[in-house]
């Protein structure tokens, strides 16, 4: 008998459309044979609607043998939702709680990453009670990065709320945008002749990597547009590198996704140097898009994975992670 999956995209998070694109296209690919899919719907004040009516979460979880939540930046997969799914007790796709917190807040896993060697880009986190109270120190001190420097909010995705900043002038305006997305914005020193690099990851108990995929953005970076809009962004896979370098990479991919102890799925997105082919982890992103056009599924079909088992495959580990989280005493 097919297995119930709730698949569930929108949220109130500032990636609401890029998540429906990515909640249809899985719950379209979902093996017919062994799935049942309930399509959940989450608008952008937070109301959840199955079969096109609101209802409570539990009602719409009520009965699923598994949740596969395909909702990307804040309530989807920071850590939010997972708690909710670990209270209602149902199996869910992605990483859990804690491994979500530290893979969606990029000072965090940059931390982990540089204390434990891994190779990272000069960063500076600020949050917004301290650039209140301290904005001309905390200036002084975002001024001793090399420019350009690509400011962000520490706790999103999809390239959302993020600046390229090429002088000191430019800066304040780029923190006000970052900081209208959230309470913690990271500044970066940008790689100037930069490659963008990403790797796709899977496993709990056994982590496995995919071939290397380069994007050529459209635009001077991968900005929201280059990503989600037709400008000609191009994906390149596999990648047009050398085999020791793509070792190199997706070993530190691997190492990346142990440190923060993720156990379901994540992108690792790299920055490599075209000088000097020295390259930088930049972020993971645990939930990344499953739209037609994602680099997350065309890795894994590359490396031999089809979409289809994909998603089958994260329900496996789903129910693996579920059935550990069982045995554990209260």
């Amino acid at each position: 008998m097919p297995k119930t999956v709730a698949v569930i995209f929108g949220g109130k998070s500032a990636e609401h459309e890029v998540s429906v694109i990515s909640g249809k296209s899985v719950a379209k690919n979902l093996d017919p044979k062994k799935f049942k899919v309930r399509q959940i719907f989450i608008d952008k004040k937070a109301i959840w609607h199955k079969n096109g009516k609101k209802q409570t979460a539990e009602s719409c979880l009520k009965g699923a043998d598994v949740a596969f939540p395909v909702l990307h930046g804040n309530y989807g997969e920071d850590g939010t939702i997972q708690g909710l799914f670990e209270m209602l007790n149902v199996p869910y796709v992605g990483c859990g709680v804690t491994q979500s917190v530290l893979g969606m807040d990029k000072e965090f896993s940059k931390i982990i990453w540089q204390q434990n060697s891994l190779p990272v880009c000069k960063f500076k986190a600020v949050t917004k009670g301290d650039w209140l109270k301290s904005k001309r120190p905390l200036v002084k001190e975002i001024l001793k990065l090399k420019f350009p420097l690509f400011v962000k909010p520490a706790n999103l995705g999809s390239s959302v709320g993020i600046t390229k900043v090429k002088t000191p002038k430019d800066l304040e305006k780029a923190i006000r945008l970052a900081f209208s997305y959230g309470y913690k914005i990271i500044v970066e020193e940008g790689v100037v002749d930069a490659r963008e690099i990403e790797v796709s990851v899977l496993g709990a108990d056994t982590i496995i990597s995919s071939i290397c995929g380069e994007i050529i953005p459209a635009n001077e970076f991968y900005d929201y547009e280059a990503k989600y809009s037709d400008v000609g962004s191009k994906l390149l896979i596999p990648a047009p590198i050398d085999r020791k370098t793509a070792s190199q990479i997706k070993k530190t991919a691997e190492e990346a996704y142990k440190l923060l102890n993720l156990d379901s799925l994540a992108r690792a997105d790299f920055l490599l140097s075209k000088k000097s082919g020295k390259f930088v982890i930049n972020e993971v992103n645990t939930m990344p898009g499953f739209t037609p056009i994602s680099m997350y599924p065309k890795l894994w079909e590359a490396s031999g994975l089809p979409y289809q088992k994909l998603l089958t495959k994260l329900i496996s580990i789903a129910e693996q992670n579920f059935r550990q989280k069982s045995g554990w005493k209260i």
